[in-house]
């Protein structure tokens, strides 16, 4: 980690690439796809990762079928390079249990002959679903408040 925070530090992506990474991990929302997943998954976080919250990697595990959830101990963002020896035998670990892992089946339909329109509209399309999510949210924070304050006395 030593030799390698110069390096990065050196290399810092420039204002318009951090905005960029911001608006994707922020707009890009998959969550409610997460069930079409058909691979067998080894979901692995750190457990003390200041960049992703821990309850990132829980969702991703419980959302995907046939996943399995690894927390690296000890470890930040960086884990695979904070801790390679525990990276790699809980990989390898994994993949020893997992082995052969066969093939998903083909995407096909009009979902599967839209996708490289989506790939191509995927942020924006990750923005409306953001979008729609936080305006039921804002809705439903709207309607829970009313709710309560319709259910105390007043003070009339």
């Amino acid at each position: 980690m030593r030799e390698l925070v110069p390096l990065f530090l050196r290399h810092l992506p420039p204002p318009w690439g951090l905005a960029a990474r911001w608006w994707a991990s922020v707009y890009h929302d998959t969550v409610s796809r997460l069930p079409e997943i058909q691979a067998p998954t080894l979901v692995m976080h750190g457990e003390r990762d200041g960049t992703a919250p821990v309850g990132a990697a829980h969702l991703l595990a419980e959302r995907i079928p046939d996943a399995e959830l690894a927390i690296v101990p000890e470890a930040g963002h960086a884990f695979a390079l904070e801790a390679p020896e525990e990276t790699l035998r809980t990989c390898l670990e994994w993949l020893n249990r997992r082995a052969p892992i066969a093939p998903g089946e083909p995407r096909a339909g009009l979902v599967a002959s839209a996708e490289p329109l989506t790939r191509a509209l995927g942020l924006q399309i990750g923005a409306l679903r953001t979008g729609r999510s936080l305006v039921a949210w804002g809705l439903g924070a709207v309607r829970r408040r009313e709710r309560s304050d319709n259910r105390r006395p007043s003070s009339r």
